[in-house]
């Protein structure tokens, strides 16, 4: 019997630890969703094609937005779709992404690129993730 009491305590020692352990990992923060915006090169001649790419993280948005216009950016993707096409791209939740785009420069002037990490449920929502960028394009 005294045996059995050693035993037992081990058991109990060792369903005690992993608990610790499940609740730890529990309560780890969740990743927050990010959203970075790169335009290249900044300065181009109308007609010349420039690079968008869209970088980050998704949390609990699954839709890219991204546009290229003389004003600047609305504040969500719902606003900016009032004035602007948008180009969209699905990137689901919870996973980095990685999203390069090519558009040509259509007039001179100093130029804004919009990006936007959103839910399409929901595109109006204010805490979605929003960058904006500017580049310059010169007459040919």
């Amino acid at each position: 019997m005294r045996k059995v009491i050693p035993l037992g305590l081990a058991v109990l020692s060792l369903a005690l630890v992993v608990g610790a352990v499940g609740t730890a990992d529990a309560k780890k923060k969740k990743k927050p969703a990010s959203l970075s915006l790169t335009v290249t090169p900044n300065h181009v001649k109308v007609g010349q094609k420039y690079t968008a790419e869209l970088k980050g993280y998704s949390g609990r948005f699954s839709k890219l937005g991204v546009d290229g216009h003389s004003s600047p950016c609305a504040s969500t993707k719902q606003a900016e779709n009032q004035t602007h096409s948008i180009y969209t791209h699905v990137v689901g939740t919870k996973t980095n992404y990685d999203w390069t785009i090519k558009f040509t420069a259509g007039a001179a002037g100093t130029r804004h690129v919009c990006a936007y990490l959103y839910d399409p449920n929901n595109e109006g929502d204010p805490h979605q993730k929003h960058k904006s960028a500017t580049y310059t394009a010169t007459a040919r």
